[in-house]
């Protein structure tokens, strides 16, 4: 039996820990040890005394908050100097950002959930970004999807060593859930098959990762009213 850690009086974060609160387990049976404890701006909660330890739980919200609220005040103060926030490349930025630290932004979850960053480069200056993007092949010129901010690697972030400009079909090509499908001797993503075999991207998606077709089957095999080649 592991030795009791009496957590009172202990500083977490913005957290200090008041009492022992009420233990509860999992599903899988697990004892979870909560302690009550009362955040510097006055809420009060049970947290997990892992989730204290471990530094994951360091406040009721007001932290994120207050630096989300510092972040915006930051980046309204650099634009009223820029006086720049009207550009077109300014709402490219503004929604990088958005992206990556709003959790109300509907595209949040595939960026900022799962961990998508910007660098401290570009993260609160504007300018640095508008800078890169000058010298990077940025054209406000082009019609809307022929360039657009695309990150190389998608596993990581926004940076000068990460992104690029290219069209939404060149995007489209670089998305995270595109397959790599090697046959007749060559290897392509599936949408370029899709291309070349006249089949929809979805049938042949369907045919190889669902139904576990063989691949040169399922990029031969005609489709109901599609005209082969």
């Amino acid at each position: 039996m592991s030795k009791f850690i009496d957590l009172t009086g202990q500083r977490f974060g913005r957290w200090t820990v008041i009492e022992r609160g009420t233990d509860h387990f999992t599903k899988s049976g697990a004892r979870v040890t909560t302690w009550k404890c009362v955040c510097d701006c006055g809420a009060h909660k049970e947290i997990a005394m892992q989730s204290l330890r471990k530094g994951t739980s360091v406040s009721c919200g007001c932290y994120r908050k207050e630096n989300k609220s510092k972040l915006l005040a930051e980046r309204n103060r650099k634009n009223a100097k820029h006086g720049r926030s009207k550009e077109r490349l300014h709402a490219v930025w503004n929604g990088m950002i958005n992206r990556c630290y709003n959790p109300k932004n509907s595209c949040f979850k595939m960026y900022g959930g799962r961990g998508i960053t910007v660098c401290e480069e570009w993260k609160n200056d504007y300018m640095s970004f508008r800078e890169w993007a000058i010298a990077n092949g940025y054209d406000e010129s082009v019609g809307f999807g022929k360039c657009t901010l695309d990150r190389i690697d998608n596993s990581r972030g926004y940076s000068p060593s990460n992104c690029r400009w290219a069209s939404a079909e060149e995007q489209a090509n670089n998305r995270r859930s595109n397959l790599m499908i090697a046959a007749f001797g060559k290897k392509q993503n599936l949408l370029a098959w899709a291309k070349e075999t006249g089949i929809k991207y979805g049938t042949l998606r369907g045919r190889i990762v669902k139904s576990k077709w063989d691949v040169e089957r399922a990029l031969t095999e005609p489709v109901k009213g599609v005209v082969r080649l």
